[in-house]
């Protein structure tokens, strides 16, 4: 009986380990869908090209600590310094993953503002927003004129 006892127990084991294996690899299967990456976060500004140039202007812009803070409940804050003055512009958004556009709406400036959006990992990229929109964004005036599409690279803190 001990021995039929501990045969049993052996394959009761094999079964549940067998079971477990197979949950742990359909719950990674590759052919899910993954979700989408989250915008909720704090993201710094790490640099602001225009007009489709590889040349970081963020140091023109007279801008320091810039970034973005995005809720999960559709609110969103921009804030840092510009010419050493404090500044914080908030307002709502809304995503349309499908298109992968990202649409910010404030008091404080005219109309909605609507960018193109990808995160991969840390890193979020707005882009295709007109730039001189960037001082209305920020509730700001900008040290150069500045026009053409922007693209501007955040990283996750």
């Amino acid at each position: 009986m001990n021995g039929m006892g501990l045969r049993w127990q052996r394959c009761v084991a094999a079964t549940v380990l067998g079971l477990l294996v197979s949950l742990t690899l359909s719950a990674c299967d590759s052919n899910e869908d993954d979700p989408e990456p989250s915008l909720a976060g704090t993201w710094s500004i790490t640099s602001v090209r225009i007009g489709g140039s590889d040349t970081n202007v963020l140091p023109l812009l007279g801008l320091s600590g810039a970034g973005v803070s995005i809720e999960e409940n559709g609110t969103y804050s921009v804030f840092g310094q510009s010419g050493g003055e404090p500044f914080e512009t908030n307002g709502t958004y809304t995503v349309d993953p499908a298109d992968g556009t990202l649409t910010l709406t404030s008091d404080s400036f005219e109309g909605p503002i609507t960018f193109d959006y990808s995160v991969s990992g840390n890193t979020l990229e707005l882009s295709g927003a007109d730039a001189s929109l960037l001082a209305e964004l920020a509730g700001i005036e900008l040290p150069i004129p500045i026009q053409g599409s922007v693209i501007i690279t955040f990283s996750r803190q």
